[in-house]
């Protein structure tokens, strides 16, 4: 692993290239019929000098390496559990730790989970379905102030629905963020509160 970085230093110097090794470990299975896929795999991650936000000097934001190591644990299930219905799913579990073994990296979540499931009513027309992400709770440090920025674990849900009116005329409906949850996008540099709940209704029109 050989990365160059466009971040710089206090002294408005670009950080060195961040090193690491990788290793990644895994098994796959599949039904017979090849409809549904799993895959399990265990990975570490060893990076050298990764440019991390270090503070804010007359107004510019300036970085430090750190080095980090990262493990963790990734499951997959992808495919058709019937004819009509599809799933898609992952499940990670991810250690990261500084040079001397402490937790780093504080905002980054350690547990993420995101599912997608469609069923598609052949007979109507209609392919309806949902996607949920979630992640466990966050936190961060102002280095300059000592205070602590905290993000709870939450969990989204989008849905959607597609009419094939026609062969050539498609209705579809878009529901985001249905349990309206309010969270930070992100505790590193720069977040923003996630957008309400929203619903866009599309027409497609094929020639």
């Amino acid at each position: 692993m050989y990365l160059p970085q466009d971040k710089q230093d206090i002294s408005r110097d670009y950080l060195a290239p961040t090193k690491g090794v990788n290793y990644e470990l895994g098994l796959k299975a599949q039904t017979n019929d090849e409809r549904l896929m799993a895959a399990l795999a265990w990975f570490t991650a060893d990076q050298q000098s990764l440019g991390t936000f270090a503070g804010i000097l007359d107004g510019q934001w300036y970085y430090s390496g750190q080095d980090v190591l990262s493990r963790g644990v990734d499951l997959e299930l992808n495919g058709q559990l019937t004819a009509a219905t599809r799933i898609s799913a992952n499940l990670v579990s991810l250690q990261l730790e500084d040079d001397t073994g402490a937790s780093t990296y504080p905002w980054i979540p350690r547990e993420t989970l995101k599912l997608a499931i469609s069923h598609d009513f052949t007979a109507l027309g209609i392919e309806a379905g949902a996607a949920l992400r979630w992640q466990n709770k966050v936190a961060k440090k102002d280095d300059n102030t000592g205070f602590y920025t905290r993000q709870n674990a939450y969990g989204v849900l989008d849905m959607f629905a597609r009419w094939d009116m026609t062969e050539h005329l498609k209705l579809s409906l878009n529901l985001k963020n249905i349990s309206e949850e309010k969270y930070l996008t992100s505790l590193y540099e720069v977040g923003y509160y996630s957008a309400a709940r929203t619903a866009s209704l599309g027409l497609d029109l094929q020639f």
